[in-house]
């Protein structure tokens, strides 16, 4: 459901971004973003497909951390922190965002190993030195990415000295 809330929201705010800091956001998810092929295993693939051409990460988990891969404890996990290596190498980029939901799941869902494999994920990013957020629900989801987004909007046309004047003015001449 958060994954197509965040699709939602960058879909309802780029036309705005566009006007205001020549800015779009497309989201990169394997699900649109890779093709069926083969390498090392399937996150491999992955990675690979997409690679490092982002220029922010967000991670939202609730009570599953996902598929083991042979380099970390999740696919999900490892393209978070192939995210914060990326960060490391030059923290002049945007630092990757975590969140998790802390709404209960359905009974019928709880595997207690990955409900532990999400919280010992989380511990560690903490050790990492990561702030992360939680939230109860969807709606606060929502509201929590809406808000995100714009700040991230904000940050990136910083980074490239982009001025709301300069777009609507245009460059200097």
């Amino acid at each position: 459901t958060e994954r197509d809330q965040l699709q939602a929201v960058v879909d309802e705010l780029n036309p705005n971004l566009r006007r205001q800091y020549a800015l779009q956001f497309s989201l990169l998810k394997w699900e649109t973003g890779t093709y069926p092929s083969f390498g090392i295993d399937a996150q491999d693939v992955i990675n690979n497909q997409i690679s490092n051409d982002y220029d922010a990460f967000i991670g939202v988990f609730w009570h599953r951390i996902g598929t083991p891969t042979a380099r970390a404890v999740s696919g999900s996990a490892e393209e978070f922190e192939r995210a914060f290596q990326k960060w490391k190498e030059n923290q002049s980029l945007i630092a990757p965002a975590l969140y998790f939901k802390t709404e209960n799941p359905p009974f019928k869902e709880i595997n207690p190993d990955q409900l532990r494999g999400v919280q010992e994920f989380k511990k560690k990013s903490h050790e990492m030195g990561g702030y992360t957020r939680e939230f109860s629900s969807s709606p606060e989801f929502e509201k929590l990415i809406r808000q995100h987004i714009l700040k991230l909007a904000a940050d990136l046309a910083d980074t490239l000295n982009i001025s709301a004047a300069e777009i609507i003015a245009g460059p200097p001449s």
